[in-house]
């Protein structure tokens, strides 16, 4: 499984961005063989973004086309207390509450490898794509 990161479907559905070409030479595998997991709060977070940058139109494709590929886990009480256990822990670093919770699913699920463009991921011990 591959941990798919809200920069990674931004970094996707964006043709302007940097690393459009990289992101979408990775994570078309993962969704075409669906070995993607994300979690809600990454979906959230996303469409959030999506939306206000770039309208109705690839915020629609992100939950209809590329969100029903993916895994999603859903964040259970005890996840969410232990991801904001750790974010409390390293409020100095920046690093947001929804790639903690990211870090403690991963951990959990034992999924060593995520497509993202946040060095939090690599920082935090996890294989990230593209490099």
């Amino acid at each position: 499984m591959t941990f798919v990161d809200t920069s990674a479907l931004l970094a996707f559905l964006d043709r302007d961005a940097t690393h459009h070409g990289q992101m979408v030479q990775a994570l078309t595998p993962v969704l075409a063989e669906r070995t993607g997991v994300t979690h809600n709060y990454v979906v959230v977070e996303a469409e959030a973004l999506v939306h206000r940058r770039h309208g109705a139109g690839p915020a629609r494709r992100l939950l209809q086309d590329i969100v029903p590929l993916l895994e999603i886990a859903w964040i259970t009480p005890e996840l969410h207390a232990a991801a904001v256990d750790a974010h409390l822990a390293d409020l100095r670093r920046r690093t947001s509450l929804v790639d903690h919770t990211s870090f403690v699913l991963m951990r959990a699920r034992d999924i060593g490898h995520a497509l993202a463009l946040d060095r939090h991921f690599a920082e935090a011990g996890f294989a990230v794509s593209p490099s």
